[in-house]
């Protein structure tokens, strides 16, 4: 009898899911998130600027960017609960700023660390009339992380006579810090800048020249805004530029030590022209990687119509464009009026969402686009069956300027898109978002999966029993993704006979945070989130 009720339990469990998954079409928002799936925060001014966003382990969301005070720009922090309210056990009731004393003050990317604290990078003018690179770290509450250099706080020096600016970073497994941008020489020359902390905020000599790298790609200007690691390798990425015309898409990846890989690209470059006619002296577009660690960039392109979203995937060995995806490695989405991609994210089934805005009529929106595989929209993301999903997140202002700057995938498949929206009052506010995916990823109900997938201890501390059932002999995979969808371990396809089995993963290796494992049978994919704790 108690087998039977369970059956039932568990059919109505299904049809359930079935009712609730289909009123939650991939790309609608998160109506359990702040006011109909969108934030707006405003920082005492009229100008605020959000330009990156991380999730932590516990599903909290941070954002990083500027607020202006009335005289001057200083970098300013939000961290809201999952449900979209302000957290009050961060900084001042949710909101932390950090004051330099530059009148240009700006947070341009953050991360999070196994142990939750902060690391953020950005420029600061402070001291005089150039800019320096500059990195901080903040403790879980938001306060600046002492251990971190002497004051929570690091100013990068390229040079006598230079300008740098700091665009991103991107955490190794051994806690250090690579931060990459570029910087103007005094012939202003734009060239890349990029360097490698320890963990407590000194320059880590084994690295380039005392911690250093400035390079000149190609000889061009290079505007470079990402840095993603890749196993022990470096890529940065940007746009490159001659005399202001001829815009490139520029790669280089470099070795643990900061020597060139000669194995990527051309002598460790790799550049595509894009059919870009405007002069556009600043960084753009932003990059990641997916699981499969391919290279996926996006920007715009000039187009009869307009400015249109383009994503450009590159192979992970040799850093070639992917000729599987799109039209010879790049795809390009016509949407009406002006638009541009600011972010990627790779999904943990491999689809790509870009994310930054669309001008039209004076005014700007949230514009998400996602693609299969190949590089097709995906027509099952948004309403309207064409991959495209766009959201106005101002509650008002005489002419609404919304963009998005930063996309986060949430360890349960949810997608997090931040950057800024205007308010009733017109001010520029940070604005932060969560849409659905579509993806099933649940530790909520284990019995609804058990007959599929079970994990068990989870959390996990070292290790974890999974377990599985095949209804007839087949190959299986498993993967562990992280909560930015790349590959973190891999236990490679074997043939499996019909019945129960049972593995061992051994996580001890893992920081703590959140994760997914991706257990492929056949031709069908289960997932479930588990937590490693420490």
């Amino acid at each position: 009898m108690l087998n039977i009720m369970k059956k039932l339990s568990l059919l109505l469990l299904s049809m359930m899911s079935v009712f609730f998954l289909s009123a939650q079409t991939p790309g609608t928002l998160d109506l359990s998130f702040g006011n109909n799936g969108i934030t707006l925060t405003d920082i005492g001014g009229v100008g605020n600027g959000c330009h990156s966003s991380a999730v932590q382990a516990d599903g909290k969301i941070v954002l990083g960017g500027y607020a202006y005070d009335g005289s001057s720009d200083n970098f300013s922090f939000i961290r809201y609960l999952p449900n979209g309210t302000l957290d009050n056990t961060f900084g001042s009731g949710g909101i932390m700023t950090v004051v330099f004393g530059g009148s240009g003050d700006e947070l341009r990317d953050i991360a999070i660390q196994a142990d939750g604290k902060i690391v953020a990078v950005g420029y600061t003018d402070s001291g005089g009339s150039s800019s320096k690179m500059v990195l901080m770290r903040l403790n879980t509450d938001g306060s600046l992380d002492n251990t971190f250099s002497i004051d929570g706080t690091v100013i990068i020096e390229f040079g006598s006579g230079t300008d740098s600016y700091g665009m991103s970073l991107d955490l190794q497994e051994d806690g250090k810090i690579v931060a990459a941008g570029y910087l103007y020489d005094m012939t202003d020359d734009i060239q890349s800048a990029l360097c490698r902390l320890n963990p407590d905020g000194t320059l880590d000599n084994s690295f380039g020249s005392n911690g250093i790298i400035v390079y000149d790609i190609l000889s061009k200007d290079n505007f470079i805004n990402n840095v993603v690691l890749q196993d022990e390798k470096i890529i940065i990425g940007g746009l490159s530029y001659i005399d202001g015309q001829n815009v490139f898409v520029t790669l280089t990846r470099f070795h643990a030590d900061g020597l060139l890989d000669m194995s990527f690209g051309v002598s460790g470059n790799v550049e595509i022209l894009l059919p870009i006619d405007t002069w556009i002296l600043s960084p753009q577009g932003g990059m990641c990687l997916d699981g499969e660690g391919r290279i996926i960039y996006g920007c715009y392109i000039d187009g009869i119509a307009g400015e249109h979203f383009a994503v450009l995937r590159f192979q992970q060995e040799n850093g070639y464009p992917d000729n599987s995806f799109g039209d010879f490695g790049m795809t390009v989405t016509p949407i009406e009026g002006n638009t541009r991609v600011n972010a990627v994210v790779a999904q943990y089934d491999e689809k790509i969402i870009a994310g930054g805005y669309q001008w039209i009529d004076d005014h700007g929106d949230f514009t998400m686009v996602r693609y299969l595989e190949d590089g097709t929209p995906d027509i099952t993301f948004g309403t309207e069956g064409t991959g495209v999903v766009i959201t106005s997140a101002s509650s008002g202002g005489t002419y609404p300027d919304n963009r998005i700057y930063s996309l986060n995938m949430q360890a349960d498949g949810k997608i997090v898109a931040a950057g800024t929206g205007h308010s009733e009052a017109g001010s520029v506010d940070f604005a932060v978002a969560r849409y659905h995916s579509g993806l099933n990823v649940s530790i909520e109900s284990q019995d609804a999966i058990e007959d599929n997938l079970f994990i068990y201890p989870n959390p996990i501390i070292d290790q974890a029993d999974i377990r599985f059932s095949l209804a007839h002999p087949d190959r299986v995979e498993i993967e562990i993704l992280n909560a930015s969808g790349m590959r973190v371990h891999l236990y490679p396809g074997l043939n499996y006979t019909e019945g129960e089995h049972q593995l061992r993963l051994n996580c001890e290796e893992l920081p703590a945070g959140m994760y997914v494992a991706k257990l492929t049978i056949g031709d069908k994919t289960y997932s479930s989130k588990i937590i490693k704790s420490h």
